[in-house]
């Protein structure tokens, strides 16, 4: 027997709500910058000795106290759902990092766009890890694709294509991640092309002076480079130079500008506190099945929960075990709760009975509270 009740609807939506509050507390911060009906996110990890941002659309957010990210804009930076193949397709979609879900699109720069989220003096120090995934469609000059706006420019993360004496070369020849420090520019000695999909990092080492001084004093470092081509399949390439300069320490928020005079795909930028372990690296924490399903994250309609049998009752591409959204409008809440409890303790195999046991239940109402006010999934396959 179906319970239609308006009894049993106002239970489950307290439930909901209670549930929802009590496992809402996130483990993350964001900023985030407003990109149409999407935004620019950089999530600070709270895990101790592990500061990091991390950047990633996500609907419905706004800025909180962290700070306030903006865009600075006469084109667009647009979301684009990344390929399985092609431009972007080798960007990996799943991470074993505590703060990372899936990652099923990238961000789209037309050299016009840059994107400026704010990091607190704290977790700006003098040693760092800078990483990201990148595609370029036109290396052409130097392009940005991360740099700190401070009066002297404490460091930018560039991708030049220029020769020895600066001269600009054509898009198709390769193009040199540099560094620079204050008003040293810095090479690396190894170089990206355009259309192939790229894993960057720079991190600098400090050997002494810094913020630990307290004081305005000489800073000097490493710089250790990376680059992996993801289209080819080529090993990590490492590369370390050394430099020096005057430092002062920071007491104001520092803007981190992302994508300035870039023209192609940035993603997942991260700036972690220190310098990081081969085993840390951001490459190197790639999951191909994230959920340990059997299914490659490209492959899975549920990336982050386990669903071998990839049920799907409404052929919308996210698996029952991760789509709670039952009127499909990309959210869950209320309204999905309310279209549900009429098939509360009934038998059946629909879109209402999620874990696919034949029972619609409170196993099945679990999901609600998980994803409320949420998207489903993440999945590969939705459409």
């Amino acid at each position: 027997m179906r319970i239609r009740s308006l009894t049993l609807l106002v239970v489950l939506v307290a439930v909901a709500a209670g549930v929802h509050i009590a496992l809402s507390p996130s483990s993350y911060e964001q900023v985030t910058a407003k990109v149409g009906a999407h935004y620019f996110i950089a999530t600070p990890s709270r895990h101790p000795g592990d500061h990091y941002y991390r950047f990633e659309y996500s609907p419905g957010l706004e800025a909180d106290s962290i700070g306030a990210g903006h865009l600075d804009c006469q084109g667009y930076i647009k979301q684009i759902p990344l390929p399985l193949t092609g431009r972007g397709g080798n960007f990996p979609q799943g991470f074993s990092v505590a703060s990372a879900t899936a990652n099923l699109n990238g961000a789209e720069f037309d050299l016009t766009c840059t994107m400026t989220a704010i990091m607190e003096p704290q977790i700006t120090p003098a040693s760092f890890t800078i990483e990201a995934f990148v595609h370029g469609d036109a290396f052409s000059d130097c392009h940005v694709i991360a740099e700190t706006l401070v009066a002297d420019r404490d460091w930018a993360m560039q991708i030049c294509a220029t020769a020895a004496g600066g001269s600009s070369m054509a898009s198709a020849a390769p193009a040199e991640l540099k560094m620079i420090i204050g008003s040293q520019t810095i090479g690396s000695g190894l170089y990206v092309r355009n259309g192939d999909d790229y894993y960057i990092a720079v991190a600098r080492q400090i050997t002494s002076g810094g913020p630990d001084e307290g004081i305005c004093n000489t800073l000097t470092y490493d710089l250790h480079f990376r680059v992996q081509n993801l289209s080819t399949g080529t090993a990590l390439q490492s590369a370390v130079a050394s430099g020096a300069r005057d430092y002062c320490p920071m007491s104001a928020p520092v803007p981190l500008r992302i994508g300035y005079q870039f023209d192609g795909l940035i993603d997942e930028v991260r700036y972690s506190v220190g310098l990081l372990e081969p085993p840390e690296l951001l490459i190197n924490q790639v999951l191909a099945d994230a959920d340990g399903d059997g299914l490659n994250n490209r492959e899975d309609n549920c990336i982050t929960v386990a669903n071998a049998a990839q049920r799907d009752t409404n052929g919308d591409g996210y698996g029952n075990f991760c789509d709670p959204d039952i009127n499909n409008d990309g959210v869950v809440n209320f309204a999905d709760i309310s279209l549900w409890a009429p098939f509360f303790n009934t038998v059946g195999t629909g879109d209402e009975d999620f874990n696919g046991d034949g029972t619609v239940n409170f196993i099945d109402y679990a999901l609600f509270p998980q994803y409320f006010l949420q998207p489903p999934g993440p999945s590969a396959l939705a459409h």
